[in-house]
């Protein structure tokens, strides 16, 4: 599946700071973020190979509910993401629902339009997505709106973070993800390993990758 942000490292860090510049009065609950990845993987799906931009806006509009969009090259294109949730607590257990759009320009790929779940408790969250691709994933079904899923499992501690992922319906595939995340000098950085096996539709490949990010959030 072609999707999750990211055009040279230079030009981010100037928008970064043009941004920063430009952000007269704060807006309570807006936030920007900018950044670049060395390969662009999204749910065990290499998206293209060389190093990415990205760029976001998010508003926490208060009482649990947000919204935000977020772009990337995708070489061919752009991809914008637009979503939206809301999220709470009960006993300890956090929880989320949402919904998420992925529209793009150039040839890239078609849309995808999806409702998200999150359930977390301590180091430990659940995601699981339910979707439809205006595309096929199998020739067979030319002319279908495919449906598929999405499930993962994440386990963090300290900045590191291990996930494994599977794809159903009429999408198939699974991958495993390791990584780190850390703050240096008010950036955020961060490496991770990809790996997905090769029977998934054309989605999750036998690609192993490591990655490498930088990012800046700021507030508005």
């Amino acid at each position: 599946m072609s999707k999750v942000a990211k055009i040279g490292l230079g030009s981010v860090l100037a928008s970064s700071v043009l941004a920063s510049s430009m952000a007269i009065a704060e807006v309570p609950g807006l936030s920007a973020n900018v950044g670049i990845m060395s390969q662009y993987f999204y749910r065990g799906v290499q998206q293209v190979t060389t190093a990415t931009a990205s760029a976001g806006i998010d508003y926490d509009i208060g009482n649990g509910f947000s919204v935000g969009a977020w772009g990337a090259d995708v070489e061919d294109g752009v991809e914008t993401d637009i979503y939206g949730s809301y999220s709470g607590e009960i006993s300890g257990f956090s929880y989320s629902i949402g919904a998420t759009g992925y529209y793009y320009s150039g040839q890239f790929d078609t849309e995808y339009e999806e409702i998200n779940l999150g359930l977390s408790y301590g180091p430990v969250s659940l995601e699981h997505s339910i979707g439809t691709w205006d595309g096929d994933f199998d020739a067979v079904k030319a002319g279908k709106n495919d449906e598929y899923s999405f499930t993962a499992i994440t386990g963090e501690y300290n900045g590191l973070y291990a996930t494994f992922g599977a794809w159903g319906d009429d999408a198939d595939g699974d991958y495993y993800e390791v990584g780190y995340n850390a703050e240096f000098s008010g950036f955020d950085v961060g490496a991770f390993y990809v790996s997905g096996d090769d029977d998934a539709n054309a989605l999750t490949t036998d690609t192993t990758s490591l990655i490498f990010t930088i990012g800046k959030s700021f507030d508005l």
